[in-house]
């Protein structure tokens, strides 16, 4: 097809521009070909990436500016993404929007005729055998290590805090007082108030002395809020 601009510089610029963005089309329609899952589903269906194909799309991300990983100080399990909703919590809390999802298959909707489409919320609901799961959770293979009491959870924040903090002061001294602060406020006013609530899960080398992603229901929510230490994670360009 052609590719149509409101000139706003130079005729040169323009047209890099337009290159640039069908060749990240071209990019993300061969992305979504590949991979042990993607693609294989009929229609308008496409399968959902395993914890092996997540980076599907990262060639197009890279064009965006990178897919940041955030991966565990201490055993480098990668923990989440950004490709999922983040918010920074008092600054030194990372929360991520999850989201349960059919394992196998959603559907793309082109607004043709959604009534006979579907979406994602139904998709699998008359299949007996199809497994919901967390998108979080799924994508970077998090093993669930049940609930913790309130000596458990208070240990392994302990440690894990501790092993923060000497990270920090070797390398942001200037921060250090201010994470332990703000970090030991939610421990205590979020995590131990509410820590029959929440779920712990540890990354998939089975590390539980590092960072544990702390999954809650939150007020009408069908998917957890998931929390990490921010500090406790290096970020990586995907």
């Amino acid at each position: 097809g052609s590719c149509s601009f409101t000139p706003m510089g130079p005729a040169l610029r323009s047209q890099h521009v337009c290159a640039l963005l069908v060749l990240e089309l071209a990019i993300a329609a061969a992305a979504a070909t590949v991979g042990t899952e993607w693609g294989r589903s009929a229609g308008l269906s496409r399968s959902i990436p395993t914890h092996q194909d997540r980076f599907a799309f990262a060639p197009m991300m890279r064009l965006r500016g990178g897919l940041l990983i955030y991966k565990d100080i201490v055993s480098g399990d990668e923990m989440v993404s950004d490709s999922f909703p983040t918010e920074v919590i008092d600054g030194v809390m990372l929360k991520v929007k999850s989201s349960i999802i059919t394992k196998g298959a959603i559907s793309i909707n082109t607004g043709a005729n959604a009534a006979e489409e579907g979406t994602e919320e139904d998709e699998g609901v008359d299949d007996p055998t199809a497994e919901r799961v967390n998108d979080v959770v799924e994508a970077f293979g998090l093993q669930s290590m049940g609930r913790f009491d309130k000596p458990a959870a208070l240990a392994w924040a302990k440690g894990y805090l501790k092993l923060i903090k000497e990270k920090l002061d070797a390398n942001n001294p200037e921060r250090s007082a201010l994470f332990q602060e703000k970090a030991q406020g939610w421990v205590k006013n979020v995590l131990l108030k509410n820590v029959a609530d929440f779920e712990f899960y540890c990354g998939n080398s089975f590390n539980s002395e590092g960072a544990l992603a702390m999954a809650i229901f939150e007020g009408a929510n069908h998917a957890p809020s998931i929390f990490y230490f921010k500090d406790g994670l290096d970020e990586e360009k995907a």
